[in-house]
């Protein structure tokens, strides 16, 4: 399935898509949305507040709105990037690292299909809400390595 959008249409939505299918880094920014950054293939990294979370295929890392971070994805992989309103769903004010359910991965990959003006159809908002039910469930994880400013590993 090859997907390389942005879904973005004139009315506000809850959330906005984006998949890429490269390897890949993006430095250091900050969204006023949170980011979902689920692996669909291959594995990503990615660096926050003095942390490196892993993020492997079924798993997504969750970086609230306004937290500084960086992506890397490994070569092959295939990353869907999904970008939720505040307040649109009871995510948590934390990163973490997010277990995928296929019921979950299946919802952003249809949404991700589907983009453009259909993501404001009542089928798809009725999606849209049952994802927003069913991610804030996920099972919390941690995968991820705390590290000093000099990048050398400490015990935490």
């Amino acid at each position: 399935m090859a997907m390389n959008r942005t879904v973005a249409t004139n009315r506000p939505l809850p959330f906005r898509i984006r998949v890429v299918e490269a390897e890949q880094y993006i430095p250091a920014h900050s969204h006023r949305k949170g980011q979902l950054i689920l692996a669909l293939h291959g594995a990503l990294t990615c660096e926050v507040e003095n942390a490196m979370w892993m993020v492997p295929p079924q798993y997504a890392v969750w970086v609230p709105g306004q937290l500084s971070h960086s992506n890397r994805a490994t070569p092959g992989a295939q990353v869907c990037f999904l970008f939720i309103e505040p307040g649109a769903a009871p995510m948590p004010d934390r990163c973490c690292t997010l277990k995928i359910s296929p019921l979950v991965r299946e919802l952003i990959l249809t949404l991700a299909e589907r983009g453009g003006e259909s993501l404001a159809a009542p089928a798809t908002a009725r999606l849209v809400q049952v994802l927003f039910d069913e991610l804030p469930a996920s099972r919390r994880s941690t995968c991820s390595c705390r590290y000093q400013t000099t990048r050398k590993f400490v015990k935490w």
